[in-house]
């Protein structure tokens, strides 16, 4: 396939032109008749994970824009990426730039946003064991990428990931837990209680809501003081026909 040679060009303008062929093919074939041979999608996927370790930003951002769309194709998905993303450990990048293995991560996490599982999917425990090498790197924007990976499962699956994350410092279960917490209040903050319209009561209707409005411009606000600060202002109000001051 000439895409596939041209993106495993060491020229940087050949590379691209190889990848736009790529992109203008995914969108005009979308018919599942169309006849992928898969050692051909493997070849392709094998140079474009190796650009997002790239020292060349555009270079990694193109690579990542165009495996996204792979894994948003009928005739590829987002779970044949994710296997391949997952197929090797992220311990495997230790020794290489740093930059391969947040490419990976940042990749994943992006596919996982776009396309969830669901939880009886078999993949989430490849993404989990995958971040979970992640989490445990020596460098710091790994461990968030692996974070946000995380993350992403536990949308999916609930507390159960936690099973499958063993071996974690104290302080890394507790950044997770920490992390969780705040999905189940949004979760919750999206589903707010309308209380007194469930039992057969119906909502107020906008001409009294309107009404309610007039009637409260027309009243005077009532505030609630305190007695202890109106005690307060009676003792100070003695003190200045006194002349004292504090």
């Amino acid at each position: 396939m000439i895409a596939a040679r041209a993106i495993a060009d060491k020229i940087f303008q050949i590379n691209q032109k190889g990848m736009s062929l790529l992109e203008a093919t995914l969108t005009e074939h979308s018919d599942p008749a169309f006849d992928v041979h898969p050692h051909i999608i493997q070849n392709i996927f094998k140079e474009l994970l190796a650009r997002l370790g790239d020292n060349n930003t555009r270079l990694r951002e193109r690579a990542e824009s165009v495996l996204l769309q792979m894994a948003g194709h009928s005739l590829i998905g987002s779970t044949q990426v994710i296997n391949l993303i997952t197929k090797r450990p992220i311990e495997h990048d230790t020794g290489k730039s740093p930059k391969l293995a947040i490419g990976r991560l940042s990749l994943l996490h992006k596919i996982l946003q776009r396309h969830p599982l669901s939880a009886s999917d078999n993949y989430i425990e490849l993404c989990l064991k995958f971040a979970l090498g992640g989490f445990k790197h020596a460098l710091n924007e790994v461990r968030i990428q692996s974070f946000h990976v995380i993350l992403e499962c536990y949308k999916s699956k609930g507390k159960a990931v936690m099973q499958s994350l063993t071996g974690l410092r104290g302080a890394q279960v507790d950044m997770l837990e920490k992390g969780f917490a705040e999905i189940e209040e949004n979760k919750f903050a999206l589903k707010p209680e309308r209380k007194g319209f469930g039992s057969g009561k119906k909502a107020p209707r906008d001409s009294d809501k309107a009404g309610a409005v007039r009637k409260n411009e027309s009243s005077p606000m009532t505030l609630e003081v305190p007695a202890s600060a109106i005690q307060s202002t009676k003792r100070r109000s003695k003190k200045d026909r006194d002349g004292k001051f504090d």
